[in-house]
């Protein structure tokens, strides 16, 4: 196994311990409104990535064209997050994941409908 690859694993191993804590710290975190919570993950989720790209020399610039498309994706992601936290609130955590976790379904179903795009055979197994 070459280094890169060890790197990729511990990277991977990293990225699935914290996402695998953060439904109980969101319930930690209840005595806050689920706007809240939004707001602070997204927040520290976008400091993090920002600071990571930064000490690694790619600091993300942006063009003042590119930025009606990130407003949609960051309005998309909190919307997702919102729902997310919120959904912490009203019912348990392997419920909540389960309904989270289907998306690729949805997405699958929804470009089928409305975008026309074919969805047969590797789509509809993956």
């Amino acid at each position: 196994m070459t280094t890169n690859e060890r790197r990729g694993l511990f990277y991977v191993a990293f990225a699935v311990l914290f996402l695998s804590i953060t439904p109980v710290l969101i319930r930690w975190g209840e005595p806050l409104s689920p706007y809240v919570i939004t707001w602070g993950r997204m927040l520290v989720g976008a400091m993090a990535v920002y600071c990571l790209a930064t000490l690694q020399g790619n600091r993300p610039r942006f063009q003042r064209t590119d930025w009606p498309k990130f407003v949609l994706y960051r309005l998309i992601t909190a919307l997702h997050f919102l729902c997310y936290i919120a959904s912490l609130s009203f019912t348990t955590i392997p419920h909540s994941l389960t309904l989270t976790y289907t998306s690729p379904i949805f997405v699958t179903l929804c470009s089928w409908l409305f975008l026309k795009e074919p969805s047969g055979g590797a789509n509809i197994w993956a």
